[in-house]
């Protein structure tokens, strides 16, 4: 099928914009035109070539009237409608008249139809691998909702573009006070007051990996982060649990809720009296606002697409992936590193793009079983080199009693916090059980 784009594009608009910037007396208008408007953006050929002259000899500070134009496009060999073409331009007298407000509003008629133009090529696509039967229809999906947000942000740029200094500092101090009154927090808390004090709560735009070798609980403290989120905050969560099954991930936050033996949970011997706390658990779960998503072989699409619709629905949200590495590859011809790099960076750009935080929980590299010291380094994440330029926040989780029998601090987690972009390094102390699967507060503090 050929898209039918006659009817979405305005060249009157389009050439309002042409002869604006052919104006030398408009220079401050072009700067903010050029920042609106792409060469691809004009539906007329010759008109998009035109614009990406102009912008050419803009950005060299170079003339770009009428007489400018021709020489540069005479050298070039590029045709851009003749000198005619150019003097119906600037000496039309509704160009003339134009105020800069109604140039800004052919813009985003230019802009809007642009876009209009890309999603119905994309449906076309869609139309054409449908019908096809060669895509699978979460893949469908996840292709679509990527282009409508990547639409959304070329027509939505309000975050983008330079500000002030005193503007940044007004948001500072904004913040600040609003930090000083309680009205809000640096980030939403861990649950555990020694991590808080270094990372300051996890914050909105935060990427948060934590790191760990096998046995060491690092889906549990995920866990256990996602159930004191919900609890302690105003916050939604939405976990994406490639690893394990939800009823896993339940059977652990009930052992937790309900203080009762996990392996008792798993095997469903339980005494009378573990009953009780069974029921009064779930009971008390009934109106959480956690979710589990455990479908197997997500994509890095897919996780996007979901994210995006649940957010909406649902709101503010903590999103957790366990784990990075078990995210499926949609290109079987990436190499590992490349495929966690592209994992580790849309994780970040999904955090700055929901404005929420997530957390996403990574293997370490077995490489480490050799060392005397076995606390893990940053040089120890899986394809380590992306993870760390992206991540926000790097923890890792350490318990000695894994590794040394006569340990002398059985029970007890070290939370290593190796990156913190906006605070201190260091170490911080929880309690653990495994039994009931749970990290615990060792100070008062909570």
């Amino acid at each position: 099928m050929t898209p039918q784009t006659d009817n979405l594009q305005s060249p009157e608009s389009e050439k309002l914009l042409l002869a604006s910037a052919l104006d030398l007396n408009r220079k401050g208008l072009l700067d903010t035109l050029l920042s609106l408007i792409a060469a691809s953006d004009f539906a007329v050929e010759h008109h998009g070539v035109l614009w990406n002259c102009i912008r050419m000899l803009h950005e060299t500070n170079s003339p770009h009237d009428v007489t400018a134009v021709l020489d540069y496009t005479r050298s070039k060999n590029i045709f851009v409608g003749g000198v005619e073409f150019l003097a119906s331009l600037v000496e039309d007298p509704l160009a003339q008249a134009a105020t800069d407000e109604s140039v800004i509003s052919a813009a985003s008629r230019v802009k809007n139809y642009s876009a209009m133009r890309t999603l119905e090529v994309t449906l076309a696509d869609a139309r054409s691998r449908v019908l096809s039967g060669a895509v699978s229809l979460d893949s469908m999906l996840a292709y679509l909702d990527d282009t409508v947000q990547s639409l959304r942000k070329t027509l939505h740029t309000d975050r983008t573009g330079p500000i002030p200094m005193y503007q940044v500092m007004e948001k500072v101090m904004l913040t600040l006070e609003q930090q000083s009154s309680g009205e809000i927090t640096p980030g939403a808390t861990t649950g555990y007051a020694d991590v808080d004090q270094m990372i300051n709560g996890l914050a909105d735009e935060d990427f948060i990996v934590i790191g760990a070798r096998p046995s060491m609980g690092k889906t549990t403290l995920g866990v256990n982060i996602c159930e004191n989120v919900e609890e302690q905050t105003d916050l939604n969560v939405l976990m994406f649990s490639m690893e394990m099954k939800s009823v896993s991930v339940g059977n652990r936050s009930l052992a937790r809720k309900a203080r009762v033996d996990l392996s008792k949970i798993n095997r469903g011997e339980m005494a009378d009296e573990d009953w009780g706390r069974v029921v009064e658990g779930i009971e008390s779960m009934r109106n959480s606002r956690m979710w589990i998503d455990d479908s197997p072989g997500l994509t890095l699409h897919d996780i996007r697409a979901r994210a995006r619709t649940f957010v909406r629905q649902h709101g503010k949200t903590l999103i957790l992936v366990d784990y990075l590495q078990y995210v499926s590859q949609s290109n079987p011809n990436d190499d590992t590193r490349n495929h966690v790099s592209a994992v580790s960076r849309g994780l970040k750009n999904l955090a700055r793009e929901l404005r929420c935080p997530v957390v996403a929980l990574s293997q370490l590299s077995r490489s480490l079983e050799s060392r005397t010291n076995k606390r893990p380094l940053m040089s120890d994440l899986r394809e380590s080199g992306a993870i760390e330029q992206d991540a926000d926040i790097i923890m890792f989780i350490y318990r000695d009693e894994v590794y040394n029998t006569e340990t002398k601090e059985p029970g007890i987690a070290e939370i290593i916090v190796g990156k913190n972009r906006n605070g201190p390094t260091g170490v911080a102390k929880l309690g653990y059980t495994n039994n009931t699967s749970t990290f615990f507060n060792l100070s008062s503090a909570y």
